[in-house]
């Protein structure tokens, strides 16, 4: 009875410690187009999340228009789909003053784009989306 006990615990260990790296979340900082530079998440090859703003393009003309793009590329040089904008990404960003949402995005979380008072442009390059508190 013990040694099966003991098999169990061994298999339990071995099984946690062979969790793929690739299903830990992973933060990737990249400028836009314009030179504005977002915080993406993602997972091992899925899809990526944008999760925030780190810092407008140093180009007054094109700061705070962003465009969120269909498809990153990491260090790897795997390509992942943005498929969302996370819970409050933007929040309070008064900084941002227009937006492009790329065609892959699928789901704009709460709060996404709250109190986000300078933005008054706003373009989908989508067809359906879920939107759940967009703007307020």
């Amino acid at each position: 009875m013990h040694t099966n006990k003991l098999q169990t615990r061994v298999v339990a260990l071995i099984a946690v410690l062979l969790v793929p790296l690739w299903s830990l979340a992973v933060n990737i900082d990249l400028a836009d187009a314009n030179g504005n530079v977002l915080r993406y998440s993602y997972s091992g090859t899925g899809a990526a999340s944008v999760t925030s703003l780190i810092s407008v393009s140093e180009n007054a003309d094109l700061a705070g228009h962003l465009i969120i793009p269909a498809t990153i590329t990491d260090a790897e040089e795997v390509v992942h789909d943005v498929t969302s904008i996370a819970s409050s990404a933007f929040n309070g960003a008064k900084e941002i003053l227009s937006v492009k949402i790329g065609a892959k995005i699928t789901s704009i979380s709460d709060n996404a784009f709250n109190g986000c008072s300078s933005l008054t442009e706003r373009e989908f390059g989508i067809s359906f989306m879920q939107l759940i508190w967009f703007c307020q």
